[in-house]
């Protein structure tokens, strides 16, 4: 199998695409609770800035073309991955967060890698983590 090459060294993800069953609910949380910008939308997509990164929240029903050969994966197929953010301070992160309504799912505790964190759901069942290095 051939391995891709590429003449600059790969920096850092700048743009990601999150399937959603509900793109209203999905814009809602990402601006509201993660206070994104929008850059773009229309009735299939909402394109947000989330810092140095891109969230292009994408109609479920859209997303075929996206993943070709594969499929859509329903929401109940279970959890493949987890996006993480990391904060100087978990308490007011926490705090903040939960003034904007989210629960949390588990946390928060001390990973044995010396992160501490918490885990939450956006509204499409997409898992985040806030963690803080506390070896610091």
């Amino acid at each position: 199998m051939a391995t891709a090459t590429f003449a600059e060294p790969l920096l850092t993800i700048s743009a990601m695409s999150l399937l959603t069953e509900d793109l209203a609910a999905s814009k809602a949380f990402y601006t509201d609770v993660f206070g994104a910008r929008v850059l773009n939308e229309d009735a299939e997509s909402c394109a947000v800035k989330f810092n140095n990164l891109i969230i292009n929240l994408l109609a479920a029903s859209a997303g075929e073309e996206l993943v070709q050969p594969a499929k859509v994966a329903p929401p109940e197929a279970g959890k493949r991955f987890q996006l993480s953010i990391w904060v100087d301070d978990l308490d007011a992160a926490m705090a903040k967060l939960r003034s904007k309504g989210v629960t949390f799912l588990s946390g928060p505790e001390v990973k044995p890698w010396g992160l501490k964190t918490v885990t939450f759901d956006d509204p499409a069942g997409h898992n985040w983590e806030i963690a803080q290095d506390v070896t610091k």
